[in-house]
């Protein structure tokens, strides 16, 4: 098919490139690879034919010599009309000039000349239905992977789990989920520790897990080879912690802590609105806590025995300690006691460091809503009046508190990492 000549924009039919691949443009041959958001960002000027005129800039894709041609080829083989498209994004130029420069105003000019409508096109295409973004989400999980398609207000609009397997099974079944689906990013809280430094040649493993198969496996790798959409990639208790940042217990607040008591012990750390990182991630997991006097347990942690919090206090060393699941445990077990003890420990050190506007505990454990009191107290004793905060010393039932997005906060969270990642890429 021929292109109109001097910009036309097409959609490929070969391969698909990721957002990463897209660079700015406002001139030449333009084209958008499949799977991938294109919107007119902001009109610019533009010289042509020696008329200066307004034109919308857009993400394409880098393409060099041999791949270049590859495209070409293919769209000739078969691409869709650009002519409307064009048509759409110098509208949305104008709209831009006249000051209607709102991400929702761009896009919606965007789709209604693109034909890219709810009436037009009910089916999610590139991640859009209607004038909705579809965000894939995982919560990857020592014990079980939940994958789920969102939008960018929060909700879960799908989702599915399944048991945490070998690699290679667990990957086959999250891309089969996703596969089909048109989603224009995915977010992915993992369970740890993993890479999280874009500079690493292993960004994106799982490094010295003890989980089988897993330890140096490329799961971020391994995804974007079969979905190729932006990714957003964190521990999943830093994802947990960003989405009840954003629409969950602690809403609104800049400066919070996440704790996840379940098969380990993670926490995610949110320090004025940004996610903590730096020689690797947060590993609260693995703080030193003093030892109850009255548990002469012997730890179950394979690095650092009974002398951390995980060791101590995490599901596997409950079960290991009692001889029976936690949740089998009435509540006036003395078990219960000595938990809150560990768990104490770990938050009041974590308060007198990094000074947290909200403490939110999730996790299979800390189903036991009897913990809460106990916990609440111990710190409170720990600290003795000296953090002198209304927060602590009056409401600490409203500081040390549960998820407010209960079990979707993992999930909620990944998919919070989707909409950063593309955010960063200007769509």
């Amino acid at each position: 098919m021929r292109k109109r000549k001097g910009g036309g924009v097409g959609e490929t039919a070969g391969a698909a490139r990721t957002l990463a691949d897209m660079r700015w443009a406002a001139r030449g041959r333009i084209t958008i690879p499949t799977g991938c958001a294109a919107w007119p960002i902001e009109a610019a000027a533009v010289r042509r034919g020696g008329r200066r005129e307004r034109r919308p800039f857009f993400r394409v894709p880098r393409l060099k010599g041999a791949v270049r041609s590859r495209y070409n080829r293919d769209d000739r083989a078969g691409a869709f009309a650009g002519g409307a498209a064009i048509g759409a994004c110098r509208k949305a130029g104008k709209a831009a000039e006249a000051g209607g420069s709102s991400v929702t105003a761009r896009r919606q000019a965007a789709l209604r000349g693109t034909g890219q409508s709810k009436r037009a096109n009910p089916k999610a295409k590139r991640g859009i239905i209607g004038m909705t973004v579809l965000i894939g989400a995982v919560e990857a999980g020592g014990t079980k992977f939940v994958c789920g398609i969102g939008n960018e207000n929060g909700d879960i609009l799908e989702r599915v789990s399944f048991p945490t397997e070998a690699p290679d099974a667990t990957l086959k079944r999250t891309i089969d989920f996703f596969r089909g689906r048109r989603v224009a990013a995915i977010g992915i809280g993992s369970f740890g520790p993993i890479d999280v430094n874009p500079d690493s040649p292993t960004y994106g493993h799982v490094t010295t897990t003890p989980k089988p198969g897993w330890n140096g496996f490329d799961f971020l790798g391994a995804m974007k080879r079969e979905i190729p959409v932006p990714y957003g990639w964190d521990t999943d208790v830093n994802a947990a912690v960003l989405g009840e940042a954003r629409w969950g217990a602690a809403s609104g607040l800049k400066n919070c802590l996440y704790y996840t008591i379940g098969t380990g012990v993670g926490v995610g750390v949110l320090a004025e609105g940004r996610l903590v990182h730096g020689l690797v991630h947060p590993e609260g997991g693995h703080v030193p806590v003093r030892r109850h006097p009255k548990d002469a347990f012997e730890g179950n942690c394979p690095y650092h025995g009974g002398d951390c919090l995980e060791g101590m206090a995490a599901g596997p060393a409950l079960e290991k300690r009692w001889g029976v699941k936690a949740h089998l445990l009435p509540p006036d077990h003395r078990a219960w006691e000595i938990e809150a003890h560990y768990l104490a420990e770990a938050i009041a050190a974590a308060v007198l460091l990094l000074s947290p506007q909200k403490v939110i505990l999730g996790g299979g454990v800390m189903k036991q809503a009897h913990l809460f009191p106990m916990i609440r107290k111990r710190v409170q004793r720990l600290l003795n009046g000296y953090v002198q905060s209304a927060a602590i010393t009056e409401r600490i039932d409203d500081y040390i508190v549960p998820p407010g997005l209960g079990d979707n906060a993992g999930l909620a969270g990944a998919l919070a990492l989707g909409i950063g990642a593309l955010e960063a890429r200007g769509v």
